[in-house]
């Protein structure tokens, strides 16, 4: 393909497969395929390589490196081959050969990912994977602490940062990457990440296998990823789409004890007591811009709970969050689950939300608060009984367990008071938020103090209010609050519903939801959103998570959530505009048609 495509900018290939073996023709070679094709290439225009999981030679890959000056993006993503596949030895040579010869020839690079299947990084591979350095005896890398400008700089840049610049940083020269393997996330390499936190911008990690049967999912990993964003108020970009992440551990109402720790998984006792018990401590990247998140819960009856904590959480930690992709199983979605809280993102331009379960499902009533402003005749009852019609819609969607709806009359209006306090706080990017600030987070006051101000309500702080009304012998003066805008910058939404195949039986033969309902269903979904956010690209799908693909993306995504649930074909095409992998198809590009990234006229595979 690179000889016969010179001109390629950008090259992106992946397998989704897991190999149980690996056989090799003894037939004897033809002498006309014996040549190697490595020699006679020449200088490749190539800005970007990124391979995962694919069953190839070392020197082929130091062969394309060594012609290819140009190079900004290199990700090589659980690589395994006739080099690296049976023992360790000799893998520490394989990754200084790799770190030298970008070090010689890529004075460009930005971002580097190196990985093997099957083998970890060890400390002493990582003394050498953050310090690529030249023949000139210059500093290169992403992330190295000599090469990385201080933090105070950074500060700076962030200070006068313009947030249109989906890059992050205004010309990208503070940008560093921190790209690695979910297997390389353990123990012994945590004290090696944390003198860097404060010089990275971006984390991405990624997975060792294809979704969502992850091997790595462990409490260690969600424990190092914690500490990490606790400590790193520089981020701007965390990708970790396809990667477990406790989100019990964004919970914070258990008790300490006398060391200060409390208990995080007091229902999983079986897990070691240095994983269930930790420290409150809340995220330090207050100005993330993408938040790409894979989040595991621990009990799907909790699903309300769970994911309005993970909402709330979200929604006041990082105020300026403009992209977000959340998958959780068993996902809640409606209104109990306060998928509404994130209204309060107002910079929002894409959001993705994922749910790989079955207990996830609109009604028409969970999707009404979405309209940029409430029409003024809106009124979100206090009171919500299922419905025999809501019962039949959910069933349909395929959620068996079924559980009553939250009152939200029981909201304490003192609680209601403080949680909007709070709320207003966090606005501010620049606010030092402590754990006692995210006091409520996620509970049915704070769900009810975005009811409020959604309706336009003037809330005063401190003042008492009964069943909304205020006390008649208060003469605090009102606030003038802004107008509740839900997503002024929207332009893409997307609602991706992953279905375990369960089995027909007996017992349950009546709640299996039919082909042509769930059709019928998605496409009710499809006009509802399209009528109520008009002008916003809206993806609606449903897959079975065998149909589920891992693919490397373009330009910073580890992966392509608006790819799931379709094979991905590999095309060759002219760009003439920008980088649009379903140019010349009937496929909804999962780009947005407005995106402000330009590419030269380019060639793409």
């Amino acid at each position: 393909m690179l000889l016969q495509c010179p001109h390629l900018r950008y090259f992106y290939i992946s397998s989704t497969e897991e190999p149980s073996s690996i056989g090799h023709n003894a037939t004897p070679p033809n002498p006309a395929l014996s040549r190697d094709p490595t020699a006679e290439l020449g200088t490749l225009k190539l800005q970007e390589f990124e391979i995962a999981n694919m069953y190839i030679q070392q020197t082929v890959m130091e062969a394309v490196i060594a012609r290819s000056p140009n190079l900004k993006v290199l990700r090589l993503v659980g690589i395994y081959g006739p080099d690296n596949s049976s023992a360790h030895v000799g893998l520490l040579s394989l990754r200084a050969r790799i770190v030298q010869l970008i070090g010689e020839v890529c004075p460009a690079l930005q971002i580097f990912h190196y990985s093997i299947r099957w083998h970890r990084l060890a400390k002493s591979d990582w003394a050498g994977f953050t310090s690529l350095t030249r023949s000139k005896g210059q500093f290169l890398g992403t992330f190295h602490p000599i090469h990385l400008s201080s933090p105070e700089e950074v500060v700076k840049q962030l200070e006068v940062m313009d947030l249109g610049d989906h890059t992050g940083l205004r010309g990208g020269s503070t940008v560093r990457t921190l790209s690695l393997f979910s297997t390389d996330v353990h123990r012994s390499i945590a004290p090696l990440i944390q003198p860097i936190v404060n010089m990275v911008t971006t984390l991405e990690i990624h997975p060792t296998a294809r979704p969502p049967y992850s091997a790595d999912v462990s409490l260690y990993f969600t424990h190092i990823l914690h500490g990490f964003l606790c400590s790193s108020p520089l981020l701007l970009h965390l990708k970790v789409p396809l990667v477990r992440f406790h989100s019990a551990f964004l919970d914070l109402r258990g008790e300490a004890n006398s060391d200060g720790n409390y208990q995080v998984l007091p229902s999983l006792p079986y897990y070691p007591p240095m994983l269930r018990w930790t420290s409150k401590q809340i995220w330090a990247c207050r100005r993330l811009v993408t938040l790409q998140l894979y989040t595991f819960g621990e009990d799907k009856q909790d699903a309300e709970e769970d994911a309005r904590i993970l909402f709330g959480y979200i929604s006041r930690i990082c105020p300026l969050l403009r992209e977000v992709a959340i998958q959780q199983q068993h996902l809640c979605v409606r209104m109990e689950g306060g998928l509404c809280l994130l209204s309060r993102l107002h910079h929002l331009e894409r959001l993705s939300v994922i749910s790989s379960g079955n207990n996830s499902g609109f009604s028409k009533h969970d999707l009404i608060w979405m309209k940029k402003l409430p029409p003024p005749n809106w009124d979100l009852p206090r009171f919500r009984e299922p419905k025999a019609t809501h019962k039949e819609y959910r069933r349909q969607l395929g959620q068996f367990v079924q559980r009553s709806l939250t009152t939200f009359a029981k909201a304490d209006p003192s609680r209601v008071q403080e949680m909007h306090r709070l709320y207003v706080k966090a606005k501010d990017p620049d606010q030092q938020l402590t754990v006692e600030d995210m006091d409520g987070v996620g509970s049915v006051e704070d769900l009810e103090a975005w009811r409020q101000f959604r309706h336009g309500y003037q809330l005063v702080h401190g003042a008492a209010q009964t069943n909304g009304h205020e006390n008649e012998n208060d003469t605090a003066p009102t606030e003038k609050l802004d107008l509740p805008y839900c997503w002024p910058s929207l332009k893409y939404f997307a609602f991706y519903r992953y279905q375990v195949p369960i089995p027909k039986r007996r017992y349950d033969r009546y709640h299996q939801p039919r082909q042509e309902d769930l059709d019928a269903l998605d496409q009710a979904l499809w006009d509802e959103i399209k009528d109520i956010r008009p002008g916003v690209e809206i993806k609606c799908n449903r897959s079975l998570y065998y149909n589920a693909i891992y693919y490397v993306g373009p330009h910073g995504n580890p992966t392509h959530l608006a790819s799931y649930g379709k094979p991905y074909t590999m095309r060759i095409f002219e760009s003439k505009d920008k980088m649009n992998p379903y140019a010349d198809s009937d496929d909804e590009s999962p780009y947005d048609s407005d995106s402000d990234i330009d590419h030269p006229d380019t060639t793409t595979i």
